[in-house]
């Protein structure tokens, strides 16, 4: 992702997720704040503080308290920009 653990932590998702999928990634998110799933699984375009984009697959949980209230949500990011460049060679 190209940022620290200092950045990232406690940092809001769509500040690194591409500008074209904020949108979905906050559905995302509010579909597992209202109950409607356990974790969200997606591939998608993240930025890089110098603009350039990575492809990591995102694994996005929310952390509940014994009562069930949502405490915070987490994510998990994977790198999977070579394979992503294998599987756009093999297309064209």
């Amino acid at each position: 992702m190209g940022r620290s653990e200092d950045e990232l932590v406690g940092s809001a998702a769509p500040q690194v997720v591409h500008p074209h999928e904020r949108a979905d990634s906050l559905g995302n998110i509010a579909e597992l704040l209202e109950g409607r799933g356990d974790e969200v699984r997606r591939e998608g375009h993240y930025l890089r503080p110098d603009g350039t984009v990575v492809w990591p697959e995102a694994v996005t949980q929310v952390v509940r308290s014994a009562a069930g209230t949502p405490l915070y949500v987490q994510s998990a990011l994977f790198d999977v920009t070579a394979r992503k460049a294998v599987e756009q060679a093999r297309v064209c």
